[in-house]
């Protein structure tokens, strides 16, 4: 999970104190200020006219040096050196404080555009270097063993990491890691960068394996999803910082690439913006999920703001943490209302650069369990949707006393999950298979005998098997219609 750090601001400049140290009530840090024409505004009407943005920020005595553009719906980075309050904002006093922040804002808001800070959020994880005789704990605790005799993922599904960057040639990672992109160094383009060969953080590497490390390699470890295709955006620097403007791109250029699911180890303690919430509902649009870290503050997230996690929209899963022995984690967040289930968090082995493997704790770690269960669902269901794919992961769940403070009241079971789309679509796969226009197969009426005997079995629990069994006909000649004298 990434943490938001604090700040004090002074001319323009800033700089962090430790997220541990850092007081609940302290202003979260931000860099400059990302801002849009308001609808049916002045400025909205002088940023479609000749010049556009230009023309307009020309005018409020900004330069094209001064701004980065921000996604495609209008938003756009103010460099936050140039954002001096002095010279440009009335003699507003130094930032540094919510009043003056407050102020900024107004400031924009009052001249016609929609203002919100550009929040910092930073790498925080618990390292631990012990503990390896429980390499496996994690994997066993969500049943994922018995779940990967029945599915092992497919490289079919795509999985984008919004983290540090990946180490991609890393030997447990280099089958499944596709590329990995840089937002971090071309602030003035929408798309991501050159490749980033190397995670010198270390986290984005660390999350990546427990996706989808390779399995059954002879290697260290295996991810949840043994095959997949991994897409990385690095938004974090090399210290471990990004903000939100970054994450946009990271966000934007991962849906672009046709990722199904982001796995999102970060967030802030800060509330959420209407910048952010734009690109995942887009991406949600597209049919997307968007999987995300609880946070490691150890507080009630109903209560208290933290983004993206608390962001109520369909596509968002928060994830927090239990330990091995399923308790909630000291450091985990948790909430009825905005968690979405746990996973393990506690002492998880995973790959990290250069080739080794290290163990680390947190929220960032319970939730890269989750992204890769999800890969698993949607390479067992590939015509599944988003909803169906989140309504199996939350009715999996094992319900255990550490995740009581979450939607579900559990901790992620893969097999579980796994049965839920079973009983949701028990034809799905050999219906989409058969062809009813072409004479069938020996092979294509023995599938769909097979499957015709397990909605039998399973019709008096499966409501939809039953009616399949009254209503279903398989217009392939020589097969016999369902619930007319002849089953399997």
């Amino acid at each position: 999970m990434l943490m938001i750090a604090t700040t004090r601001r002074s001319s323009g400049t800033c700089t962090m104190a430790a997220s541990s140290s850092s007081s609940p009530d302290a202003p979260p840090e931000y860099e400059g200020f990302l801002i849009r024409p308001a609808s049916d505004s002045a400025a909205a009407e002088a940023a479609a006219g000749e010049g556009g943005h230009m023309q307009m920020l020309s005018d409020l005595g900004y330069s094209a040096q001064d701004i980065s553009m921000v996604g495609t719906d209008g938003w756009i980075l103010l460099d936050p050196s140039k954002v001096d309050p002095d010279a440009r904002h009335g003699g507003l006093a130094a930032l540094g404080t919510p009043e003056s922040t407050e102020q900024i804002l107004q400031d924009f808001k009052s001249r016609g555009y929609d203002a919100e800070p550009n929040y910092v959020m930073t790498a925080q994880v618990v390292p631990n270097d012990a503990l390896y005789s429980s390499i496996a704990a994690n994997m066993r605790l969500i049943n994922a063993e018995s779940a990967w005799d029945i599915s092992k993922g497919s490289k079919s599904v795509k999985v984008c990491v919004i983290d540090s960057g990946i180490q991609f040639n890393h030997p447990d990672l280099a089958g499944n890691v596709i590329t990995v992109h840089d937002a971090t160094s071309k602030p003035n383009n929408n798309e991501a960068g050159a490749p980033a060969e190397n995670d010198v953080h270390g986290h984005g590497t660390h999350c990546t394996g427990t996706v989808g490390a390779v399995g059954n390699n002879g290697i260290f470890v295996a991810g949840v999803s043994w095959s997949v295709s991994i897409l990385g955006c690095k938004f974090l620097d090399n210290a471990g910082r990004g903000t939100t403007a970054t994450a946009i791109i990271c966000i934007n250029w991962c849906r672009q690439q046709g990722a199904k699911i982001t796995s999102n180890s970060w967030g802030s303690r800060s509330p959420a913006t209407d910048a952010l919430k734009a690109a995942i509902r887009a991406s949600q649009d597209a049919g997307h999920l968007f999987i995300a870290a609880a946070g490691n503050n150890g507080i009630d997230i109903d209560n208290n703001d933290f983004s993206p996690a608390g962001i109520k929209l369909p596509a968002v899963i928060a994830v927090g943490a239990v330990d091995s022995s399923d308790r909630l984690a000291y450091f985990s967040n948790r909430g009825k209302k905005t968690v979405h289930l746990f996973a393990p968090g506690v002492d998880i082995i995973s790959t990290y650069p250069t080739n080794t493997y290290k163990a680390l704790s947190g929220t960032s770690m319970a939730t890269p369990h989750v992204s890769g269960a999800a890969a698993v669902l949607w390479s067992y269901r590939p015509s599944a949707t988003a909803a169906q794919i989140k309504e199996a992961l939350l009715k999996g769940v094992d319900v255990v006393p550490g995740a009581a403070l979450s939607q579900t009241g559990g901790r992620l079971n893969l097999r579980k999950s796994l049965q839920v789309l079973q009983n949701n679509f028990p034809l799905l796969d050999v219906l989409q298979d058969l062809d009813a226009a072409s004479r069938p197969s020996r092979t294509s009426l023995e599938a769909t005998f097979t499957v015709l005997h397990w909605v039998t079995r399973h019709s008096t629990t499966c409501p939809a098997c039953a009616q399949l069994l009254q209503d279903v006909q398989l217009s392939t000649s020589g097969v016999p219609r369902a619930g007319h004298g002849t089953t399997a």
